[in-house]
């Protein structure tokens, strides 16, 4: 996948699985308490079972996307690695793909 020449760069999305609401008919199943404060998840928490296959699920949208105009990736939860043959065509992917994050309002780690 990664060749001689070929230009790099990452992403990770902050708090990735904060990015995903969940309906209000499920909070109450996302509850805990803590030194006598209770405390209710609205979007997918961080330790759940089954956060990773969700989130990535969701997030294969975006790369199935990206993979079909060639731009080569690794994703591992919500650090994607990105592989260009140039720095031009990397520079020219990365606009793409922050520009597709900020539609879908997801966020990167400065």
């Amino acid at each position: 996948l990664v060749q001689e020449g070929d230009w790099l760069f990452t992403i990770d999305l902050k708090s990735g699985y904060h990015h995903v609401d969940i309906h209000p008919a499920f909070w109450q199943f996302l509850r805990f308490s803590l030194q006598g404060q209770d405390y209710q998840f609205h979007s997918l928490p961080f330790g759940l079972a089954t956060a990773p296959f969700v989130f990535t699920q969701l997030i294969k949208q975006l790369t199935k996307r990206w993979r079909s105009r060639g731009i080569r990736l690794i994703q591992y939860v919500d650090d994607i690695l990105f592989i260009s043959a140039t720095r031009m065509k990397a520079l020219h992917n990365r606009s793409i793909i922050i520009a597709n994050l900020a539609a879908r309002a997801l966020f990167l780690y400065s």
